[in-house]
């Protein structure tokens, strides 16, 4: 663990907690495409963190839905343009 990651951790843990527990696309709506970004990156993070300490009985990191892309799968509603 290097110094950013006990920095960030603590962060990236509580954003996933509120992740498990709002509604996403209401929450993301509010931010710029910059904070969705952010946001969802350390989702992504604390989940790759919580998988790799856990093992293989917690199976692969989810990662958030970034709807916001054009790239994104799934349907098109409220993506932005």
């Amino acid at each position: 663990m290097t110094a950013d990651d006990a920095a960030t951790g603590p962060y990236e843990d509580l954003l996933s907690s509120i992740w498990l527990y709002i509604d996403w696309r209401y929450v993301t709506r509010q931010l710029t495409t910059e904070q969705k970004e952010l946001f969802a990156d350390a989702v992504d993070a604390d989940s790759a963190r919580v998988a790799a300490q856990e093992g293989p009985a917690y199976g692969p990191p989810s990662k958030a839905e970034r709807w916001w892309r054009t790239d994104a799968p799934g349907d098109r509603e409220g993506k932005e343009t």
